[in-house]
C-alpha cells in the first residue's frame, strides 16, 4: 500500500537520491563520512596488501565523492563501475588474490555481487538501503556488523575479518 505515510518516504527516498547526483564536492565534504566508516578505512589500509575502493554508478557522481572525501590517498586503486558491475571485478580480484573480503553497505548491490562472485563478505548497512536477504553460497563467508564501529572494533581486535 502506497499512501500516506508509506507514500510519502518512498517518494522522500528517491528525491534524495536524485539529489545526490547534482551534490559538489563541498557538499560531499560537509556529509562526511558514515560514522565510524573513515577509522574502518584505515583499519583495513594498515592490514591489508592490496586496498582497493570498488563502487558502481554514474562516474562524475562517484569521483565527486571520493574528491571530497580524499579516498584516492587511502586505496592501492579505485574501480567505479557500472551499476550491476561488482561482480565481474569481484571475479578478477578473486582470481589475482589469495584472499579477497568485499565489504559493503547494500546487500542489493555489494552482498549480492559477492556471493555471486563467490567472495567473502562483509555487510555493514546504512538505513538508507533496503535488505533484500540475499542467499549466500555455502563456499564464502558473510559476516553483517551493526555499523562501521562495530566492524572497525572487530578488526582491530582479530586481524581475520571475518
Amino acid at each position: 500500500d502506497l499512501t500516506g505515510q508509506e507514500h510519502r518516504d518512498d517518494i522522500e527516498k528517491v528525491r534524495s537520491i536524485g539529489e545526490g547526483a547534482f551534490k559538489s564536492v563541498h557538499e560531499y565534504q560537509q556529509i562526511g563520512f558514515m560514522e565510524n566508516a573513515e577509522n574502518m578505512v584505515d583499519s583495513f589500509a594498515t592490514l591489508s596488501d592490496y586496498l582497493i575502493l570498488l563502487t558502481a554508478g554514474d562516474k562524475e557522481v562517484q569521483k565527486r565523492k571520493i574528491e571530497a572525501l580524499c579516498l584516492d590517498n587511502k586505496f592501492d586503486d579505485i574501480e567505479i563501475v557500472r551499476m550491476n558491475g561488482k561482480k565481474e571485478v569481484l571475479i578478477n580480484l578473486r582470481e589475482m588474490y589469495d584472499e579477497v573480503v568485499h565489504v559493503g553497505n547494500s546487500e542489493s548491490s555489494d552482498v549480492q555481487a559477492a556471493a555471486e562472485a563467490e567472495v567473502n563478505c562483509a555487510h555493514i548497512p546504512n538505513e538508507e538501503w533496503i535488505d533484500n536477504n540475499v542467499e549466500f553460497p555455502e563456499t564464502v563467508r558473510l559476516r553483517h556488523f551493526k555499523n562501521a564501529q562495530d566492524a572497525d572494533k572487530h578488526l582491530q581486535n582479530e586481524y581475520n575479518f571475518l
